[in-house]
């Protein structure tokens, strides 16, 4: 079989090749599960005379029926009868006068943040033609015997799994807007007509915002131009939304006026259209239309609020003619979508490290003479400098004298596009830049100082935000926000931004730095002592929460992660970074994205009528868990700095070397050195763990961390569990990393490491701690961690079967990193495995 199957495998009646791998991909559509897939692919490939092992048709078969699970699990999402409905649970709220919940109706704010993920596996082709199965199977539950099914599964087959060559940001940027034209835009104003019923504002319910083309942290490919291009894309793909929907309602409100009452307003709107088509005459709502449509074209409107007034007197005349039905509320759905999508589509945020931030000003600083050295000051005088400068900003141009480095240059071109970006399609289009690496106040006053140096400042200003993402970071994060709150000027710049302060809380650094039980709870704590401070200073406080798609990066259900928030108003106020195949399977068409809209707003208002998190505030247990993260925290620490060979057992016995060869991110998978923690980037970290199957950030430590405690502290932890929200979801989510590891597998990518020794003590320490953590969970939940995932056990199989192709690549590549077979072959490993785990990194 060759490695590219051409069509003639499909008309070629003597081969049955495709005919049994075809028939394994439709009982996977058919049902969740198939126990004999695996073996059948590699049985098929075998019987047409290949050997099955290394050869690229078995794996990308094994890939597709990882997809197809997926798929399938989807299907039966969408169609569950168990899931919450928006509309009932409003109504019943109102029927029942349950006046918190009705107040939380008003409050609540959602934002999901779309991000770059440097380590997607699928491809826009693929993912089209799996949507496109999907909406098939969801038109007709006899579907999977179709011809359409059939042809779609031919595609997928005769497509190539992988791109061929290195992904760009610009790609990143189109795939990110391809989720916007594929689902989001059509999916939103639904979700909100429905709580525009029973709310004011509904447009302020759910708001979308991207970090593509303007996180440029660790990423020299992110420079004003891409910002430029992705504010341009974004605009041009929600102007041609507008467009496509005005032409259509123009189309069809063929209202003559001689058979009704047009509005003057309207008669005012239909009669400034320049050159308006000879056969709208005595059609003044087609013309108005028209009108409306043109403007929006040439792009005359200034505002999307002068659109949306345009549309309302549309929208009156219709009213006031009693139209009512389809077209009226496609007319609605449509002035929403103005509201929640304006003229740029989704608010970029910016993002860079504090320490670009500080040389930049340190540059800027000694150009023009305010001080030659900033970084020699004190913390304390560059607080009154930085303030200083607040309150009365400088303007600054580099003339052609000035010796400022490339990074102070490509931070102040990137500063200035976001100023012109901001005039041209409004000042929603940025709205927040985030400070990666935030370890003091004078990091958030510094950023400050060049946002309003380079027009960035003001009334509807762009906010600086700290991220706090290492355990110590998060741990200073109430000092470093106290300071700024008595700083004047800060609060005075605060008030002008909105006067919320938004703050980013990190899951995947902290994890990374200090292990899955510590980043938790300092995550934890540190939000709810953020809480305290602000409800003490009277002043409204909204958090970031940077969660990926995996375990050991933030990930968990939808309930998981507003339960895991405190029990404070500011909850109600949710923003999530949603990446790489969680935007794929959340939002990948109009059902999923209308289905997670309605229950993450039905779980954030029964979240606000519920009395949890109580028992946090309990201080005997608050000590048992402080003792029980750190615990876990020096058990974590002790593997990853103290055993010596970590990094070269990290780097033999997982694909992580291979990473830079594979074209499968537009970024570096680290900051600097390849074999220090605090360089890699925790995506690729966590990615590289999964695919050998230790998933270790997702539960390493739990084990040593509960082994410690005695008796009655365990105990107590186990009614922890029962009773208190937020612990229960930092022990569901150990339990599942715990199911989807396998240690027999791990110990065969164990016996890549050439030094014996280093293979024997991190590996023996791996699974010395994996069979204690695996021990207290159950002991804690009462559950056995294989059982916490139901779905996951017939994937088991198949991955096992990915699972031994992948390492017998990589002992291939051990001799010749440069194979380009071994490359390819280890590239639709990764591919099946993420799959199958249902995560990248």
């Amino acid at each position: 079989m060759n490695e590219v199957i051409g069509r003639s495998v499909f008309n070629n009646s003597s081969s049955e090749t495709f005919k049994r791998l075809e028939a394994c991909l439709l009982e996977v559509i058919s049902q969740h599960e198939s126990e004999n897939s695996a073996a059948d692919c590699c049985s098929a490939a075998s019987e047409d005379g290949t050997n099955p092992t290394g050869n690229p048709a078995t794996l990308r078969m094994l890939g597709l029926l990882m997809l197809f699970h997926n798929l399938s699990m989807a299907l039966a999402s969408v169609r569950s009868d168990s899931l919450p409905n928006l509309e009932a649970f409003l109504a019943d709220i109102e029927s029942e006068g349950q006046e918190q919940n009705c107040g939380a109706i008003q409050d609540f704010k959602v934002e999901f943040v779309l991000t770059a993920h440097p380590t997607e596996m699928q491809r826009q082709s693929i993912l089209r033609l799996l949507r496109a199965l999907l909406e098939t199977l969801m038109r007709s539950e006899d579907a999977a015997d179709s011809g359409e099914v059939r042809d779609l599964v031919e595609l997928l087959w005769l497509t190539a799994p992988s791109r061929s060559g290195a992904l760009t940001v610009k790609d990143e940027i189109e795939n990110g807007i391809a989720a916007f034209k594929n689902s989001i835009i059509s999916a939103l104003p639904g979700v909100l007509a429905t709580l525009g019923r029973y709310r004011s504002n509904p447009q302020r319910s759910f708001n979308f915002s991207t970090w593509i083309g303007g996180d440029r942290d660790g990423n020299p490919f992110v420079t004003a131009n891409i910002l430029r291009f992705a504010a341009k894309q974004q605009s041009d793909a929600i102007a041609s939304f507008y467009t496509s929907e005005l032409l259509k309602l123009e189309e069809l409100l063929s209202i003559s006026d001689s058979l009704v009452n047009i509005p003057e307003d309207l008669l005012e709107l239909a009669a400034s259209h320049p050159d308006a088509p000879r056969h709208y005459a005595d059609e003044a709502v087609r013309c108005a239309l028209s009108e409306i449509r043109r403007k929006v074209q040439e792009r005359l409107f200034a505002t999307p609020q002068e659109l949306h007034q345009d549309l309302q007197i549309v929208h009156g005349a219709l009213s006031k003619i009693k139209l009512k039905g389809g077209l009226a509320d496609r007319l609605e759905h449509l002035m929403l979508s103005v509201l929640a999508f304006g003229f740029h589509l989704a608010s970029i945020d910016l993002r860079q490290n504090a320490t670009i931030h500080s040389q930049t000003v340190a540059e800027i600083l000694a150009d023009t003479g305010v001080t030659p050295d900033y970084s020699s000051l004190t913390s304390a005088e560059q607080t009154e400098l930085l303030s200083d400068l607040l309150a009365n900003p400088i303007t600054y141009t580099p003339s052609p004298s000035s010796e400022l480095s490339e990074i102070a240059q490509s931070e102040i071109q990137i500063l200035c596009a976001a100023d012109e970006i901001r005039t041209v399609t409004g000042p929603d289009t940025i709205r927040y830049a985030i400070i990666s690496n935030n370890r003091t106040s004078q990091n958030v006053l510094e950023l400050c100082f060049l946002l309003d140096t380079f027009g960035l400042g003001g009334a509807s200003g762009v906010q600086a935000v700290p991220l706090f993402e290492t355990i110590a970071d998060l741990r200073r994060a109430p000092a470093i926000m106290s300071e700024l709150i008595e700083c004047s000027q800060y609060m005075k710049r605060l008030g002008e931004t909105g006067g919320e302060q938004l703050i980013m809380l990190g899951y995947s650094d902290s994890n990374k730095d200090g292990g899955i039980v510590t980043s938790r709870w300092e995550t934890g704590r540190a939000e709810q002592a953020l809480v305290d401070l602000f409800q003490k200073h009277g002043i409204p406080v909204r958090f970031f929460h940077g969660r990926g798609g995996s375990i050991g990066r933030g990930s968990g259900t939808t309930r998981q992660a507003i339960e895991a928030q405190p029990a404070s108003k500011s909850s109600l106020r949710f923003r999530v970074t949603e990446q790489g195949e969680v935007i794929s399977k959340r939002f990948g068409t109009k059902e999923q994205t209308s289905q997670h809209l309605n229950e993450v707003a039905v779980e954030l208002l029964q979240f606000a009528n519920r009395p949890n998190i109580v028992e946090s505030t309990n201080n005997s247990r608050t000590e048992i868990l402080d003792r029980f993260s750190q615990h876990a925290n020096d058990s974590y620490r002790k593997l990853v700095s103290d055993t010596p060979g970590f990094f070269n057992y990290f780097n033999q016995a997982t694909i992580f070397r291979f990473l830079p060869h594979l074209n499968i991110g537009s970024r570096p998978v680290s900051r600097g050195a390849m074999n220090e923690l605090g360089q890699i980037r925790a995506i690729p970290w966590v990615l590289s763990w999964a695919q050998s199957r230790h998933m270790l950030p997702g539960w390493f430590g739990s084990g040593s961390a509960f082994a410690q405690l005695d008796p009655t502290e365990s105990d107590i932890l186990a009614r922890h569990y029962s009773d208190d929200l937020r612990f229960k979801s930092v022990v569901d989510g150990i339990g599942l990393a715990l199911c989807k590891s396998d240690m027999r597998v791990a110990k065969d990518y164990s016996s890549l490491v050439t030094d014996k020794r280093t293979r024997r003590s991190v590996f023996n320490a791996i699974f010395a701690e994996w069979e204690l953590s695996a021990a207290w969970f159950t002991k804690i939940t009462g559950t056995d961690p294989l059982d916490m995932d139901e779905q996951f056990a017939g994937r088991r199989r198949l991955l096992e079967h990915l699972n031994s192709e992948q390492l017998l690549a990589l002992q291939e590549l051990s001799n010749k990193p440069d194979d380009a077979t071994q490359l390819r072959n280890l590239k639709l490993t990764i591919s099946g495995i993420a799959a199958g785990l249902e995560h990248t990194g």
